[in-house]
């Protein structure tokens, strides 16, 4: 049996007889009850407040565990995990070398395991255990520059330097003796000297976090956990990092809209369906021609003065109900109601193939009397459709998770080409803020016709948000969403007269690679699963954020949707049928970790 065993950051290959035993395994109960109550501390939310950053906070962790560490213990000493790019993951402990809000260092040798793995995977963890208290960290992994590293390197012992020079880290060996002569060499080379010079290949990394998190142990495994995330790209990491448990980030306002470029209709609870909230776009106003070519604000304004209202038995369409369609500011009460239709129904019924931005939808012509209203309002020859439920129009699959992460099939209606759009208050109150210093009309919600508007974040921060929990459940945010004319038609006449909306965010919010010619205000989105409910007041979890959010999706970015599409099992099932007992131990590793996940 051949093992490779480790000595002085170099790789000696011994060759060891090691006898495979038949008897059933043997338990440990000895390890089993080794536990330890934490009882020296606790990590409220009220503390942080104390901290001005998590690296300050990391400050006086570091600076405490100096005291309560043991003599044999390097509070500066870190658990380091790399992956290579095949995906395998290693770990080793490292001494930390400096920091600051721009990272962590630590020096090594560029040919070793861990900085190539940095070098092809930048992605690293590093780990801090201080008895009681722990402190993990995520981010990215950058070399230090020439000048800091020579400047370390020279700090340190005439012995280390030369042993820099003598230890080619990872490289395979005969024996140590070869390592304890390389050093005899150069300890002669430079007996007369101090000075000796740092090797080409050797240098420090940086690990830029993009999430700390603290850990203090509790009494009874009730620990405390606090998370920062990093928020908004390219401000000081100091600044951009906040508090991941942030429980005053709420839905403050929901909307529905039944007519797709309708009035909005605020909600105060709305059910999550396959097309995202029940009834959103479930309607479309379509040209009366051959190709039915759909009808929004874009180039008829004045629907947005078509106030919809809904009549339900229930919570869905099939429970039964009707749809109500008026004009505001009209002198004329007029409406027109169109019932329901029982699902069974639909299945005689001729369908309307229309076109949303390239993608064929197919709808039921809702009849005349609603024609009739609408092109008499409208002065052109329009109809009226309700979406076919017997046709799926399926998302763009370049910018969600794989499908087999769903609990359905992920759809839309007649939305534009996602279920949701989530805006924050703070990003309205900015845009406002900008017109109002220009002497513009200040913008409204409805201008730019989100279904989520919720508070407790910063203006824009919603650009960072990729996976959030909302009443349980996960919700994925999928994109930017590029804003066409509509946000210049003033939902209040039905005009284009607000042009300045457009043309202010058009200035300084173009921030999509893959939009470039296109202003984005807001995020869409799509839920993991459905059939439950989302009301205003419900809090809003952050469970993953990016700075990597591109129109053209995993196009451009494959392994953007890696942290939460499903792992393959199948070389595990291999290794099992091939080698048994060992196969044993890999499935049952691969379930815990889709139990911890």
């Amino acid at each position: 049996m051949s093992s490779i065993f480790h000595s002085n950051n170099t790789i000696r290959k011994l060759t060891v007889a090691a006898k495979m035993s038949t008897e059933a395994y043997t338990q440990h109960p000895e390890v089993a009850e080794m536990r330890q109550n934490y009882t020296q501390g606790t990590l409220l939310e009220e503390d942080i407040n104390a901290y001005e950053s998590p690296f300050h906070l990391f400050q006086v962790w570091f600076q405490e565990s100096k005291t309560t560490l043991s003599l044999d213990r390097e509070p500066n000493a870190m658990t380091l995990s790399t992956a290579s790019p095949e995906g395998r993951v290693s770990s080793r402990v490292v001494l930390l070398k400096d920091y600051d809000h721009r990272g962590f260092v630590f020096y090594t040798n560029y040919s070793s395991r861990k900085a190539l793995d940095l070098t092809s995977n930048p992605h690293a963890s590093l780990n801090f255990w201080w008895g009681q208290r722990q402190i993990r960290v995520e981010g990215l992994a950058t070399k230090t520059t020439l000048e800091e590293s020579t400047a370390y390197y020279n700090t340190r012992p005439k012995a280390s330097r030369l042993g820099a020079w003598a230890s080619h880290q990872s490289s395979v060996i005969r024996s140590r003796k070869v390592l304890e002569d390389e050093m005899k060499i150069l300890q002669e080379k430079y007996k007369e000297t101090d000075d000796v010079p740092k090797p080409p290949f050797w240098g420090g990394f940086r690990i830029a976090p993009d999430v700390i998190e603290f850990w203090q142990g509790r009494p009874s495994r009730l620990h405390d956990r606090i998370e920062y995330r990093m928020m908004v790209d390219g401000e000081k990491q100091h600044k951009s990092l906040q508090n991941r448990n942030m429980s005053d980030m709420k839905i403050t306002e929901l909307y529905i809209y039944p007519l797709k470029s309708g009035r909005a209709v605020p909600v105060d609870k709305a059910l999550v369906s396959g097309y995202g909230f029940e009834f959103d776009r479930l309607w479309m106003v379509v040209e009366d021609a051959k190709d039915h070519r759909v009808v929004t604000q874009r180039d008829e304004p004045q629907l947005v003065l078509i106030q919809p209202r809904l009549t339900c038995r229930g919570d869905s369409y099939n429970d039964g109900g009707k749809l109500c369609l008026s004009i505001v500011n009209c002198s004329s009460s007029e409406c027109i109601e169109i019932p329901f239709r029982y699902q069974l129904h639909y299945h005689n019924m001729a369908t309307v193939k229309s076109n949303i931005w390239g993608t064929d939808v197919q709808g039921i012509d809702e009849g005349d009397e609603a024609a009739e209203f609408l092109s008499g309002f409208l002065k052109r020859r329009v109809r009226l459709l309700i979406k076919d439920p017997k046709t799926r129009r399926p998302l763009n699959a370049s910018r969600i998770p794989h499908e087999s992460v769903f609990g359905y099939l992920p759809s839309t209606a007649f939305s534009d080409g996602f279920p949701f759009l989530f805006m924050s208050q703070a990003t309205l109150d900015d845009v406002n803020k900008r017109l109002e210093s220009k002497g513009a009309q200040i913008a409204k919600t409805s201008n730019f016709r989100p279904n989520l508007v919720m508070n407790g974040i910063e203006a824009y921060g919603e650009d960072t948000l990729k996976v959030v929990n909302v009443a349980g459940h996960t919700i994925f945010i999928t994109s930017r969403c590029p804003r066409c004319s509509m946000p210049t038609n003033d939902p209040d006449t039905g005009e284009l007269s607000q042009v300045e909306v457009s043309k202010e965010i058009m200035s300084y919010r173009r921030v999509d690679a893959g939009e470039q010619y296109a202003a984005c205000i807001g995020m869409n989105a799509v839920s993991k699963d459905l059939g439950y409910h989302i009301s205003v007041g419900d809090a809003i979890i952050v469970v993953e954020t990016t700075t990597e959010h591109d129109r053209r999706g995993t196009d451009i970015n494959p392994a953007f949707w890696d942290s939460v599409n499903p792992r393959p099992v199948t070389d595990c099932s291999k290794v099992y049928v091939a080698i048994g007992a060992v196969g044993a131990l890999c499935a049952i590793a691969f379930a815990l970790v889709r139990v911890h996940r």
